[in-house]
């Protein structure tokens, strides 16, 4: 299990005001965050960052969720725990 209050955590969506938000919690949960809009930058900071968890959108341009995971687990099986959103009924 993750401790949130040390975790590093990223956060992935197309949607600033969504990602801004989500990452406003986990911030009060004490975790350091970042954040990227697409796939594409939230490849590049998952490459150059320690990170301990993902948050990210299926559906995204520039690289979405599941390719986003393909790339970032070719490396690693277990490190970062990822973790999917939508907000499509049939994704």
């Amino acid at each position: 299990m993750i401790d949130l209050r040390n975790a590093t955590v990223l956060v992935v969506d197309d949607e600033p005001d969504l990602c801004d938000m989500l990452a406003f919690e986990f911030k009060l949960q004490g975790s350091t965050v970042c954040c990227a809009y697409n796939g594409k930058a939230a490849f590049e900071i998952a490459r150059s960052r320690d990170v301990d968890v993902i948050v990210t959108d299926i559906r995204m341009a520039n690289g979405n969720g599941i390719e986003l995971l393909e790339r970032v687990r070719t490396g690693s099986n277990d490190r970062p725990v990822i973790v999917f959103i939508t907000a499509y009924e049939h994704v």
